[in-house]
C-alpha cells in the first residue's frame, strides 16, 4: 500500500524500493508451502479485483475517471513489478534449500561409505563433525559422548574449517545450565544466542 500510495503521488518513484518486501514475501510463501503458481494465480485475482470493483468503488467516492485511471495503471505496473520480484525471490530460495538438500544427502552419502568401509571410529566421528560442521557453516564443530556419570562428557571429534582443530579437553565437566547440559535436558537440539551468562568451560 505505501508504495501504490507513493507511486501514486509521484509518477515516476522507482518500484524498486518495495524490492525487500517482496523478496520476504517470496520466502515466507515457500516457507509456508504455498506453490509459485498458487501465488501468481493470487496476483492475477488481486489485480482482477482491482479492475473489476476500482469503476463502482470509485463512484461510490465520487473519484473522477481521470484518477481511477491513473490509480488502475499505478496498481497493474506495481502489480506486476511485485509479482515478478516475489516469483523471483521464490525461485532462488527453492534452489538454495534444493542446494541444502543436495550438500546434505551428499554429506549422508559419504560418512555412509565409511561406514561400510570399517573405517576406525576416530576417523568416523571426524568425518562426521566435519560435515555437519561444513553443512552449517560453522567456524567450529565437534562431538562429544555422555557417560554413564552426567556430571561429565567425553570430546571424542573436532572439526575448524580453517586451521588446525583448536585443543579440546577430552573430558569436560558439566554445569548446569551449560550447553551440555542443555541438551541432555532438552533430550535435543538447542540453542545459545549470547554467551555471556552461560556457566562452565
Amino acid at each position: 500500500a505505501r508504495n501504490l500510495l507513493e507511486a501514486i503521488r509521484d509518477r515516476d518513484a522507482d518500484p524498486a524500493g518495495g524490492d525487500e518486501h517482496f523478496r520476504e514475501l517470496g520466502e515466507t510463501r515457500l516457507k509456508q508451502g504455498i506453490t509459485a503458481d498458487a501465488m501468481l494465480h493470487a496476483w492475477r485475482i488481486l489485480l482482477e479485483v482491482v479492475r473489476e470493483e476500482g469503476h463502482p468503488v470509485a463512484r461510490q467516492l465520487g473519484i473522477g475517471d481521470d484518477a481511477l485511471l491513473e490509480f488502475v495503471e499505478v496498481t497493474l505496473r506495481l502489480g506486476d513489478y511485485g509479482m515478478i520480484k516475489s516469483s523471483a525471490a521464490y525461485r532462488d530460495t527453492e534452489i538454495r534449500e534444493l542446494k541444502q538438500l543436495a550438500a546434505e544427502q551428499a554429506a549422508l552419502r559419504r560418512v555412509a561409505t565409511l561406514v561400510t568401509e570399517d573405517v576406525a571410529s576416530d576417523e568416523l566421528f571426524s568425518a562426521v563433525a566435519g560435515e555437519v560442521g561444513a553443512l552449517l557453516g560453522a567456524d567450529y564443530a565437534g562431538m562429544i559422548r555422555y557417560e554413564p556419570d552426567p556430571s561429565f562428557v567425553t570430546t571424542i571429534a573436532t572439526w575448524a574449517a580453517v586451521g588446525e582443530d583448536p585443543p579440546s579437553p577430552t573430558r569436560v565437566r558439566t554445569a548446569p545450565g551449560d550447553p551440555t547440559a542443555m541438551i541432555a535436558d532438552a533430550g535435543g537440539p538447542a540453542r545459545v544466542d549470547d554467551w555471556a551468562g552461560v556457566p562452565g568451560p
